[in-house]
């Protein structure tokens, strides 16, 4: 990892959106269209509650890996169909890529976004491309560090989806929200 990467890296992720982390990610998904999952077409209202400890665990884990810069571990946490599409060394590349655009284009360095909490599951549900896949949006609290300081708290949606198992992030949404949209 370049030493650019490193230092920027747990400056979470912004291109000129929160979580730069985690959206540098998404045109990767939208580059490889089979990686992306669509929103699921039949919606639950919940989740059982094992599933939901599960889903958490999982979420705490991606913001362990983040936080200790681990972009391997980080990696790790997408499906594996998304990592059969895009070898880690391309998901480091779009990463290093997405934020030298960022301050290149806006000549200054990207705002911090913390992961304040998860707040709940707001629905999960499988759809037609991938019936054995239950994907989630879950509702998060964020706060926004400007590079002058300013903070701004909010929530956004966070895409989760079960696989043979095992909960894997997919990506997360940069527009606010109030509350769970359904």
């Amino acid at each position: 990892m370049s030493a650019t990467l490193e230092s920027r890296h747990s400056d979470r992720r912004n291109l000129g959106h929160p979580m730069i982390y985690r959206r540098v990610f998404v045109p990767l998904c939208m580059f490889v269209a089979a990686a992306c999952t669509p929103g699921p077409n039949k919606a639950e209202p919940t989740l059982p509650s094992l599933e939901q400890s599960l889903l958490r665990a999982r979420f705490h884990d991606l913001q362990a890996a983040e936080d200790a810069e681990d972009v391997e571990a980080v990696y790790a946490m997408y499906p594996p169909r998304v990592r059969q599409k895009v070898t880690l060394e391309e998901y480091k590349k779009k990463l290093q890529e997405g934020l030298e655009q960022f301050t290149e284009k806006t000549k200054k360095e990207p705002p911090r976004v913390r992961v304040d909490a998860f707040e709940k599951v707001c629905s999960c549900g499988t759809n037609q491309a991938t019936p054995l896949e239950r994907t989630c949006a879950v509702l998060i609290r964020v706060t926004r560090i400007e590079p002058e300081g300013l903070e701004t708290k909010f929530k956004v949606l966070d895409s989760w989806v079960h696989v043979e198992g095992e909960w894997y992030h997919l990506y997360t949404d940069h527009h606010k929200v109030n509350d769970c949209p359904y």
